[in-house]
């Protein structure tokens, strides 16, 4: 089974006990028309990741406004840009980020669900032996800022423990892939430590975990 970590929407200030409610509600238990007013009611009072982040959003920014020109340009569509550019209005580019740990270098792209944001979970699995079953299983599980904060604690304390071991540490400050084989120690001990910068990046904006499978 695939899995993918997204972030919970944050709520927006004074609705902290209201969001609590609605993300404990069982929604299977929930007719249609009241899971739909639930997430209506969900949307309107929640902030999204990618305001989070920032990011440059068309019609507002010019760098987000040149960003669009130049994909209008390479498809071969420039005379359909202000078109195109009042479709996009407010669309937040995410290209236009530089790196951070809330963009993950182990990213999932290509389908439905999924954006630059994403943490392709899928990857724990080299890792089960360093974080255990406990932590593996519980990938799985949607979590509060204030829980996520906790497992990217518990992530991050299981790979410096294995880091110490093998002489690992330099790899918790670095971004990119160690220059090993996928299955080995070095790339393993990598995934854990940048889950647990994931989580703690996330969560110390206020925002929870949403998995996706």
């Amino acid at each position: 089974m695939g899995l993918d970590w997204n972030p919970l929407a944050r709520p927006k200030p004074g609705a902290e006990a209201e969001f609590e409610r609605l993300i404990g509600l069982k929604l299977d238990k929930l007719s249609k028309k009241d899971r739909k007013a639930a997430a209506d009611r969900f949307d309107e009072i929640t902030e999204p990741p990618y305001e989070t982040l920032g990011a440059p959003r068309v019609g507002f920014d010019p760098q987000a406004d040149e960003w669009l020109l130049a994909q209008v340009r390479e498809n071969g569509d420039e005379e359909r840009y202000a078109q195109v550019a009042e479709q996009m209005r407010g669309y937040y580019v995410l290209d236009l980020l530089p790196e951070c740990p809330g963009l993950p270098i182990y990213a999932s792209e290509g389908y439905d669900g999924v954006d630059r944001y994403t943490f392709r979970g899928k990857f724990l699995d080299l890792s089960r032996d360093i974080i255990g079953k406990k932590l593996y299983n519980r990938a799985w599980d949607r979590m509060s800022a204030r829980e996520l904060h906790k497992y990217g604690e518990a992530l991050r304390d299981a790979g410096r423990k294995v880091a110490r071991k093998h002489k690992l540490e330099y790899l918790e400050t670095r971004r990119e892939p160690p220059d090993a084989k996928m299955k080995s120690r070095e790339f393993a001990v990598h995934i854990v430590f940048s889950a647990a910068a994931w989580c703690l990046w996330w969560s110390d904006r206020g925002h929870g975990l949403e998995p996706y499978w």
